[in-house]
């Protein structure tokens, strides 16, 4: 079973005037909600093309941490997609964007986003990151 190797962006916010951290999630491709993603590109890092993604599918702006938060998997394309994820604490936001006449984007806590999540291995990783920021981990 071949192996496609992907690069997730976690973009994340504080809420003005406290609560739940929340990220940016936008409408997949194949339906759904997912986070921004996508293939490596040739002479990119995973790192980089995690921001990348979050400016061409979401259009938010941020430096993406150096190592990754975590990584998932799923099926597709006749094989396996394993895409490690990147916090990415969010610098700007963007009017328009890339890819904004094909996909929604909205902001939801990591808990409400992890049950839109197409993947499990998915709303795991957000339910994980999003206890971690409610204990006050520095990640």
């Amino acid at each position: 079973m071949p192996i496609t190797p992907q690069a997730a962006a976690l973009v994340y916010r504080r809420p003005p005037g406290g609560g739940a951290v929340e990220c940016v999630i936008v409408t997949a491709n194949s339906g759904g909600w997912t986070i921004p993603k996508g293939l490596i590109d040739p002479g990119k890092s995973p790192r980089q093309m995690a921001e990348i993604e979050a400016l061409e599918e979401a259009g938010v702006i941020g430096k993406a941490e150096v190592e990754p938060i975590g990584r998932y998997s799923y099926e597709k394309w006749g094989g396996r997609c394993e895409v490690e994820v990147f916090l990415v604490p969010l610098d700007r936001e963007l009017d328009r964007w890339a890819e904004q006449a094909t996909r929604e984007r909205r902001w939801a806590t990591l808990e409400e986003a992890a049950g839109l999540m197409k993947y499990d291995t998915l709303a795991s990783l957000l339910r994980e990151v999003g206890a971690r920021f409610a204990r006050g981990e520095r990640l």
